[in-house]
């Protein structure tokens, strides 16, 4: 009975004493914890970690506070000295809050618990590359590369090459372009990056319309591109011919058997071609007689010309001598007095000797 008595006696104690250790242990935990999350007395107790951003991008280290050279944009050949790097602004864990100190350099922050603040910075220039398609940049290069300052605008002069038109001009990193036809300049804004910019031109095309006076065209109005030939199908009314041809805009052009040719063409343009009645000069003399009203005559092409001729005394109108050079006067008629060359197609003299009365 002893024995069992005594290991009830050994075994409450070594529970008691479990249950004191665990209770030792819990207090001990607790305490522990209250360590923890307990914050320090003072400011400058709080711990502060910092991060360091430039152009959106984490660097190892602060920017330094530091000048450089920038061409004055108002004053060609003007240098500015500007800060190369500017503060942006921050953002702290813990609803910490603070202010940077532009002129020492530095952020002050408003400690009320630990804390791990992130600074921005950003580069006040940035390098922009301009390249041109069938454009012509200023040094004459396949690029160009301007150094434009932050919330400012950057100017650079592009050319199309002759012939060509603005088409399209695109950037990375968000950069904006816009291109004045007009003056020819290329205006970058928004720069917050090195960025690059292309600015493509396009052959320009342009319309031709023909018009006539006294004639007909096939078809009146084309387009082409720079520098092309266009051809028009261009017909004289009946018994005209061709005159001239003048177009707008100082374009050229040029007529040949009905068909014509703007050559080279450099803009919109309207070309008029102009038909003349084809007139002839018809002219006879006479000798040994004489011709009674106009002489010479003015025809058209395919018109007739009638002279009436009157004898001198002692000569007579039958049988004159006629010679008309190279036109065939198989053709000519005359009788009783008038003297008729049909069909008149070019400039014509005739000679008509008329001979002696049969009765002298």
């Amino acid at each position: 009975m002893k024995k069992k008595a005594s290991r009830k006696i050994i075994v409450t104690i070594i529970i008691t004493l479990m249950i004191i250790s665990l209770l030792m242990g819990t207090i001990g935990l607790l305490e522990s914890k209250k360590d923890k999350t307990k914050k320090p007395d003072k400011k400058e107790d709080y711990k502060i970690t910092y991060k360091y951003y430039l152009d959106g991008e984490e660097v190892e280290e602060m920017p330094v506070l530091e000048e450089i050279e920038n061409p004055n944009p108002d004053f060609e050949g003007a240098i500015d000295e500007i800060p190369k790097y500017k503060f942006e602004r921050h953002a702290c864990t813990n609803n910490v809050t603070g202010e940077f100190d532009e002129e020492k350099w530095e952020f002050i922050p408003d400690l009320t618990n630990n804390t791990t603040c992130r600074l921005y910075f950003l580069n006040t220039t940035h390098e922009v590359i301009i390249k041109a398609s069938n454009g012509k940049l200023p040094s004459n290069n396949l690029e160009d590369r301007i150094k434009v300052e932050l919330e400012k605008e950057g100017i650079i002069n592009v050319i199309p090459q002759d012939g060509y038109k603005f088409e399209d001009v695109t950037c990375t990193n968000d950069t904006l372009a816009e291109y004045n036809s007009e003056t020819k300049d290329l205006k970058i804004t928004n720069v917050k990056k090195d960025s690059t910019c292309s600015i493509s031109f396009t052959i320009s095309d342009f319309t031709a319309e023909v018009t006539t006076t006294n004639g007909s065209v096939a078809e009146s109005k084309k387009s082409g591109n720079y520098g092309s030939n266009l051809t028009f199908n261009v017909t004289p009314a009946e018994n005209y011919k061709y005159n001239k041809v003048t177009c707008t805009n100082g374009q050229k052009a040029g007529y040949s058997d009905g068909v014509l040719t703007i050559i080279g063409l450099t803009n919109d343009t309207v070309c008029n071609v102009e038909f003349t009645a084809s007139k002839h000069k018809i002219t006879l003399n006479i000798k040994n007689g004489t011709v009674n009203g106009n002489n010479p005559q003015e025809k058209l092409d395919g018109q007739s010309a009638t002279f009436e001729i009157k004898a001198n005394p002692g000569y007579s109108l039958s049988h004159p001598k006629i010679n008309c050079g190279s036109f065939n006067i198989s053709s000519v008629v005359f009788q009783g007095g008038y003297f008729t060359i049909p069909s008149v197609t070019s400039d014509i003299t005739c000679e008509v000797e008329l001979q002696q009365s049969a009765t002298n």
